[in-house]
């Protein structure tokens, strides 16, 4: 008779990913999107265009009779365009993802196959944080938000055509791709293709206009169009004035009234946001640097904890004393409101709304299924999704950035470097980049 023997396992397995929205997600994605609506994580023109060209690659080879899916051809395109670069002279730059995973990729193996298997690429494609654009621009339409049921519009047809307009062969792009994706890479590995689809080559001047004019287009959306079109004329401002000192105090006279209290509203929201993280963190730490790892809160609080949450409160009285929540469900202030209670009071909700890192028994505060407890830094807790994730790798240079407002939604930094791009000017400024990517 053999026996068997083991524990139970719950029905489902808690994931240990060190998310933290803190159940804001909702929020942080609406100041966004008042800040520069219809963007989500652009902050250069190559974004759209591969995965406006992936779109269209894929319907063309759906005309064919081939049934490939939006998202699996446009990761490899963009996959195919970074690798393209990248073997040139395997230098890091912002523009390009999968540095290291790429470096050992063989040429002979550039087969659609090959590069479209999730494994060869990264796992979070710049194509993730142009979902929104894309429809916002009126580059594709859909009867919904996923980019499997994007199909191609006659604006983003132009675009493409634009900027392959120079590719010097008998086929097309699109061709070329087609004829990959149904197994020939013939004509992959060349200078034209390089051109193309390389992130860190700069788009012609017609297609830079073309863009452009896109952003401010109200053919879509005329509030997202009006506002798009005011924060350029910022951008435009602060990049012939670089190294500006930015305060709330003075709102730029391009921006309306509304507009200016939103992005103020917002980054205080996300500097109480951050503030609340912090107290998360601290209290971890505490927690792990002692051999019973459980916070009493029945005991004085630890003073690296009290000043956490002093500051926290501070932040949270900022965004009360503005006395503008633009959202009709007031999450903004709902949250914000639990950051004023008794010091407590305010451990326990945030534990609440945490519920991964730490948890609450009774009167104890005790380690979650993705608690650390020691060098915190070094691990993401504050990124719920590629919207708020911003450029996503640092971005340095020997220009100076404008000394934005405390807070201020990374759009707005975004739309400031694609206004450079715009200019044509984006090799310039990301001089001396460094690349901190580790897929």
């Amino acid at each position: 008779m053999t026996c068997y023997w083991g524990l139970l396992g719950a029905e489902t397995v808690e994931s240990t990913k060190r998310t933290r929205t803190l159940g804001l997600g909702a929020a942080v994605r609406a100041f966004n999107d008042l800040a520069v609506p219809g963007m989500g994580g652009v902050w250069f023109g190559k974004q759209l265009f591969l995965a406006t060209l992936g779109v269209s690659v894929a319907e063309y080879v759906r005309s064919q009779g081939k049934p490939v899916d939006n998202i699996r051809v446009a990761n490899a395109v963009e996959a195919l365009g970074c690798w393209l670069a990248l073997n040139e002279t395997w230098e890091a730059d912002s523009r390009l993802r999968g540095v290291t995973k790429l470096r050992n990729k063989n040429k002979a193996d550039l087969s659609f196959f090959v590069v479209s298997k999730s494994g060869f690429y990264v796992s979070q494609p710049m194509r993730m944080a142009t979902v929104q654009a894309l429809r916002a621009l009126g580059f594709v339409e859909s009867n919904g938000e996923r980019f499997n049921s994007f199909a191609c519009t006659h604006h983003g047809q132009t675009f493409i055509d634009i900027i392959c307009d120079d590719y010097r062969s008998q086929k097309t792009p699109i061709k070329v791709l087609a004829e990959w994706i149904n197994g020939n890479k013939k004509n992959i590995n060349t200078a034209g293709l390089l051109s193309v689809l390389s992130p860190k080559t700069s788009m012609p001047l017609n297609a830079r206009d073309f863009l452009r004019e896109r952003l401010i287009a109200a053919d879509i959306d005329s509030f997202g169009a009006n506002r798009r079109k005011a924060a350029l004329n910022w951008m435009e401002h602060l990049l012939g004035s670089p190294g500006q000192k930015l305060d709330w105090r003075l709102k730029p006279p391009m921006l309306e009234q509304l507009h200016w209290d939103d992005l103020q509203s917002g980054g205080m929201f996300f500097l109480t946001r951050q503030a609340a993280l912090n107290v998360l963190d601290q209290v971890e730490l505490q927690i792990g640097n002692q051999a019973k790892q459980h916070l009493d809160l029945r005991n004085a609080l630890p003073s690296e904890i009290q000043s956490a949450i002093k500051e926290l409160k501070k932040r949270a009285t900022d965004f009360i004393h503005l006395s503008h929540d633009p959202f009709p469900s007031k999450i903004a202030t709902s949250f914000v409101n639990e950051c004023v209670q008794d010091d407590e009071k305010i451990i326990t909700t945030l534990v609440q709304r945490d519920g991964r890192v730490l948890k609450q028994r009774n009167h104890f505060i005790v380690p979650g299924m993705a608690f650390i407890g020691s060098d915190i830094a070094q691990h993401s807790n504050t990124v719920d999704d590629q919207e708020d994730s911003g450029i996503e790798t640092d971005v340095s240079s020997d220009m100076q950035w404008p000394e934005w407002p405390e807070g201020i939604s990374y759009r707005m930094r975004n739309l400031f470097l694609l206004n450079i791009d715009l200019h044509g000017q984006l090799d310039q400024w990301l001089v001396g980049n460094k690349n901190t990517e580790d897929e």
